[in-house]
């Protein structure tokens, strides 16, 4: 986990921010990314919209995902 997914984390888990998304996040775009297809910024943000409220979730599914495949 890189330092800025690190603050999330911590937002979501410390502070209880339930609704926090890290759009640029590294690990986020990987686990978005489908062969050498990496989403758009744009893609990333409807994926965000289609989660609103449960971002915290999605983030923590998507990380998942993303150490399964390292």
């Amino acid at each position: 986990m890189i330092l800025s997914e690190a603050v999330y984390y911590f937002a979501m888990r410390g502070f209880g921010f339930l609704d926090n998304f890290p759009v640029g996040g590294l690990g986020v775009i990987k686990a978005l990314t489908y062969g050498d297809n990496k989403p758009s910024h744009k893609e990333v943000l409807g994926f965000a919209e289609k989660w609103s409220t449960y971002l915290d979730y999605a983030t923590l599914c998507l990380w998942i995902r993303w150490e399964k495949l390292i």
